[in-house]
């Protein structure tokens, strides 16, 4: 782990620096977007998610050690993160590219059946909302199966994670085919009992998988966060002896990443999607200050 500097602060380092952060920082958080596309967002802290929960800190030996092994453990998931970020990165592009034209055939599809819904009268209204419903079902399934094709290539440091997010999809999946059968089969004699399949398939299937996607995305960023950290601990250690400003500077940067890195560790603590996905907000505000941290000044 790397050691705390000379408590200088001074901005001088080469300009390029912030950008590569701004850069790592787009790939990933653009890899995991995906997957929180039909997640409700939300930017508002509900009270009692700033809590923060002291732990006794043991000897200072403990201390030394739990925190080298950390560190070890941090170099370990970026090591892996670079290595699955970059070998299927074709295909990842290729799954994403497939999804962005399903997800413009299913604009399509609600702006041509709000126009259809607009000019019906009481007697045409709910075939054409079975009609228009049961073509929405159909194209977010489609959806969602390249959903599981793209989060097999992403860099999830958890299979566990992986497995259930995949349940949680195929859940989902069985879910809205079970809806297209009944639409099928003519079950649904009026928009009420419509309304509430559709809030129910909101309550059971669509909301869970809203909290599994902003975890995936928590877990994507926190081994991008190790990546970002190794690679600043090894600029302060090459500008240690011939730059202990820039060093110092960095280091400050790296104690941010690291309270970024608690905030994202939160999310799969969380029981709802709208509580997971405060967290991820709270992250990207946090990291945004992290950025500023960062020299950019020219020497």
């Amino acid at each position: 782990m790397p050691k705390k500097p000379p408590a200088k602060a001074l901005p001088t380092k080469q300009s390029v620096l912030r950008i590569v952060v701004l850069m790592l920082s787009l790939a990933a958080l653009a890899l995991c977007a995906r997957m929180l596309e039909q997640a409700p967002k939300a930017d508002v802290l509900e009270e009692g998610d700033d809590a923060v929960v002291e732990e006794g800190s043991g000897s200072q030996v403990e201390a030394k050690e739990a925190a080298l092994r950390a560190w070890e453990e941090k170099k370990e998931k970026s090591e892996n993160f670079r290595k699955l970020f970059t070998e299927v990165q074709g295909t990842r592009d290729s799954i994403q590219a497939q999804i962005a034209n399903m997800e413009k055939r299913r604009v399509q599809n609600r702006s041509t059946c709000a126009a259809d819904l607009r000019q019906a009268n009481k007697h045409t209204q709910l075939p054409i909302a079975l009609r228009c419903y049961r073509g929405e079902l159909n194209l977010h399934t489609d959806i969602l199966r390249k959903e599981k094709n793209l989060l097999e290539t992403m860099p999830i440091s958890s299979e566990q994670l992986q497995t259930e997010s995949l349940q949680v999809m195929d859940a989902l999946i069985d879910a809205m085919s079970s809806i297209v059968n009944a639409i099928d089969t003519k079950v649904y004699a009026s928009l009420q009992d419509l309304e509430e399949t559709k809030q129910n398939l909101r309550e059971v299937y669509l909301e869970p998988k809203w909290l599994q996607d902003n975890k995936v995305k928590a877990d994507v960023l926190l081994s991008w966060s190790a990546s970002l950290a190794v690679r600043t601990a090894l600029l302060m250690e090459q500008y240690s002896q011939t730059n202990p400003e820039l060093q110092a500077q960095l280091f400050e940067g790296l104690q941010c990443l690291e309270e970024g890195d608690e905030i994202l560790v939160s999310v799969h603590e969380k029981e709802t999607y709208k509580k997971a996905a405060k967290a991820i907000t709270k992250y990207e505000k946090h990291f945004a200050d992290c950025v500023e941290l960062f020299p950019t000044e020219d020497v």
